[in-house]
């Protein structure tokens, strides 16, 4: 098992534990097949766009391209996977631009989110209502967030691979998107700030 993994390489190399589980756990996350199951449909400027979800597997990682037609995946649809009960992991591939409002509204086994570096914007409500989510990694992509799409949860850490003065400049162009409540961010230097407290 990993944990093994990462004992007997601290007790033979010295490493900490749990940042060589860690990169392990990335490194063969990163580099996983499309998920079966995913729905996409061809949109009018020539891309898809993901627009459900009726897989049985708890992780999900949306493909790069429409399996069945080759053209890139730019897109997930307003309200996608709401709902879904069944999804606990979702990667979002650097193809994707758009997250659409509500797309994975109320996923309540959802725990992870993997953004990857490309994705513009999240919509609104785009992962509100996921009551068991806990972290969500953002990329310095994102130009803009809209109203209120995390929930507001005591341990939910977003993870987000900027400075503090490109977050900054995010959650200024994100109007309405924290609607009073207190998150907690990490930045790529791995310092905790935390909103609104830190950023007056």
């Amino acid at each position: 098992s990993m944990l093994e993994y990462g004992s007997d390489a601290q007790t033979y190399l010295g490493y900490r534990t749990d940042t060589l589980a860690n990169e392990f756990y990335l490194t063969f996350r990163t580099s996983e097949t499309p998920t079966d199951g995913v729905e996409y449909e061809l949109k009018a400027d020539g891309t898809a766009e993901v627009t459900g979800y009726d897989g049985s597997e708890a992780r999900v990682v949306i493909a790069r391209k429409d399996p069945k037609t080759g053209q890139s995946v730019t897109s997930i649809r307003a309200g996608a996977f709401r709902n879904n009960g069944t999804v606990t992991e979702v990667v979002v591939p650097e193809t994707v631009k758009t997250i659409g409002d509500g797309a994975f509204e109320d996923c309540d086994s959802l725990t992870y989110v993997d953004l990857r570096e490309g994705v513009q914007t999240i919509g609104e409500k785009a992962f509100s209502g996921c009551r068991e989510l806990k972290e969500v990694r953002l990329p310095v992509s994102l130009t803009s967030l809209g109203k209120t799409p995390f929930p507001s949860r005591d341990d939910l850490t977003l993870y987000y691979a900027g400075t503090k003065a490109q977050l900054t400049t995010l959650l200024g162009n994100s109007s309405g998107w924290a609607n009073d409540e207190t998150y907690y961010f990490v930045l790529s230097d791995k310092t905790g700030v935390c909103y609104p407290k830190d950023f007056n």
